[in-house]
């Protein structure tokens, strides 16, 4: 078991002999990215959002720089499927292991024998984890994982479900007994927008590291985008951004708004903020904002 003092930890990172906190890129994004090379992470989200889409599209990034070892619960046939759009990345530099029932232990294995710069572990499942809300068990399971990627001074990321419940306290969003979260480095949870079916937004926790929350969203092509902060996408902050952005002293209709910011928000989340800041005196609507029944009309906007 290796051991330090404070002191000397201290000295290690002044002397650069240990590795500063470097980003992974998210989605193009490594300032705000919440991936960090040789820490361990848990994605969480529920099923059919897309975690493992979004973890694919970042590893087909990734794979210009760094080489990669996949777990998967998926068959040959999917994959197959799903890298046909990508015959232009050098995909040698992805190993896919189909580890459905093979468990923890048959998965150490060949996770020591690889070279490979970052590990995927889709899902949590495949380590054969009998009774997830035991915090011993989970934590059992994972330590060994964890502790191997990291000796090996590599990167892990571990998806895993959110919680049926949806609670929204303190990791209680993701599937089973905190041990999840409290032995990785960054804890993930990936969330659906509540009008955009394509659009999903990407918050959590970090051990040392705030997470930024991202907002990312599939194209009909298939493809993977980051879209903004959610910061940007609160409805404070869309209605300032209309003032500052999208209005001028012309009129002009709700959709020509929405085409004016960029990053866009929802249509809904434009209406509602447009209503407000009309309401507010802040602009001007036609017809005016007195007039109760609009239904059927085209709405137009103005600065006052």
């Amino acid at each position: 078991m290796d051991a330090s003092t404070g002191k000397d930890l201290v000295k290690a990172w002044e002397d650069g002999d240990l590795k500063g906190l470097i980003q992974l890129p998210f989605l193009g994004d490594s300032d705000s990215s919440p991936f960090y090379l040789g820490w361990a992470h848990l994605v969480s989200a529920f099923p059919k959002v897309g975690k493992t889409e979004l973890i694919h599209a970042l590893c087909m990034d990734w794979i210009d720089s760094y080489s990669i070892a996949y777990f998967t619960e998926e068959d040959k046939t999917t994959w197959a499927k799903r890298l046909l759009n990508f015959k232009s990345k050098p995909l040698d530099k992805v190993v896919y292991y189909h580890a459905l029932g093979e468990g923890g232990a048959n998965i150490l294995g060949p996770m020591a024998d690889s070279d490979a710069d970052i590990f995927i572990l889709d899902t949590a499942r495949l380590l054969g984890i009998r009774n997830e809300n035991d915090n011993a068990e989970v934590h059992g399971a994972l330590a060994p994982i964890i502790s191997l990627v990291k000796s090996k001074g590599k990167t892990l990321i571990i998806i895993h479900h959110r919680n049926k419940n949806d609670e929204l306290n303190q990791g209680l969003e993701i599937s089973g007994a905190h041990a999840f979260l409290a032995i990785v480095d960054v804890g993930l949870i990936v969330t659906k927008g509540n009008k955009n079916e394509n659009r999903r937004f990407i918050t959590g926790y970090g051990r040392i590291t705030p997470v930024e929350g991202l907002v990312f969203e599939r194209s009909s092509g298939g493809d993977t985008k980051l879209v903004g902060h959610i910061d940007e996408f609160k409805l404070s902050a869309v209605k300032k951004r209309i003032v500052e952005e999208a209005l001028n002293g012309t009129w002009v209709t709700t959709q020509d708004v929405v085409g004016n910011l960029n990053p866009a928000p929802s249509l809904r989340q434009v209406q509602s903020a447009l209503l407000e800041l009309a309401k507010d005196a802040q602009i001007e609507r036609d017809p005016d904002v007195t007039v109760d029944s609009v239904k059927g009309r085209t709405l137009r906007w103005r600065k006052v």
